[in-house]
């Protein structure tokens, strides 16, 4: 992964380095492992969650390819099927919906906390503030690229806090984010194919962006949990070595 080799301590040049910024700089180092743990438990039970939604929305295919080959014996059989996979499809729905809600909160939590963290670790002339880092998620049309260019700063900042400006962002950032911005335009497209006219054919390819549109979010969940997991552990060890350097260097 991208810059990892600047994660080893350089004890005396992080003191140097902090003991003008650790008085002025505003912030107060946060432990991350408590937000890290509840993101990704949320985010496992969204995944698991979506999951039940996929099945439900397969099965919703499977029914009209049963109804086209003549499987049900009646009209009314189709139609006790097709309303039992509906319930089914609601509930999985919304309790995906209710998950991932807490997921953005918990997330906006670990955002808030990390993207402060690298301020006392004496990174400077970051262009976002904690707070709008995740204030931006929920700004029309800056919520599409403003929150990714606020965890590129916080993840650069994390390996090379005195050089994150030079520094780049790596594969991972730029993956995750595709997929949030997919599952947006996937989620889109199956709301218009929704208000169209009802027929079979609009409702199968409903259905079928609904399917790309939770795997999306499952991808982008897992991806999520994975950069969560690397600056937490990167940030607690560098403060950790901002602390062994301070006694050592008094």
């Amino acid at each position: 992964m991208a810059d990892d080799g600047a994660t080893t301590s350089e004890s005396g040049a992080v003191v140097r380095e902090l003991e003008f910024d650790r008085t002025q700089v505003g912030y107060e180092y946060e432990s991350l492992i408590v937000p890290f743990v509840l993101v990704a438990g949320i985010s496992l039970a969204t995944c698991i969650a979506a999951g039940v939604e996929i099945f439900a929305l397969f099965h919703q295919l499977q029914l009209f390819k049963d109804a086209a080959a003549g499987v049900f014996a009646s009209p009314a059989a189709l139609s006790i099927a097709a309303t039992q996979n509906d319930k089914f499809l609601s509930m999985a729905a919304l309790a995906y919906t209710m998950i991932s809600l807490s997921a953005l909160v918990f997330g906006g939590v670990w955002i808030y906390r990390a993207s402060a963290n690298v301020r006392t670790f004496g990174a400077t002339g970051f262009s976002i503030s904690p707070g709008w880092a995740v204030g931006w998620n929920f700004v029309p049309l800056m919520g599409f690229f403003m929150p990714y260019v606020a965890m590129s700063e916080t993840w650069r900042a994390t390996f090379q806090p005195a050089r994150w400006q030079s520094a780049r962002s790596g594969v991972l950032l730029p993956v995750w984010w595709g997929t949030w911005l997919g599952t947006i335009l996937m989620g889109n497209i199956s709301r218009i194919f929704s208000r169209v006219e009802t027929t079979v054919e609009t409702v199968v390819d409903t259905t079928q962006f609904e399917i790309v549109r939770a795997a999306l979010q499952v991808v982008c969940f897992a991806l999520f949990v994975a950069i969560t997991f690397r600056v937490t552990q990167v940030q607690s060890v560098r403060h950790a070595d901002v602390l062994d350097a301070e006694k050592t260097f008094g």
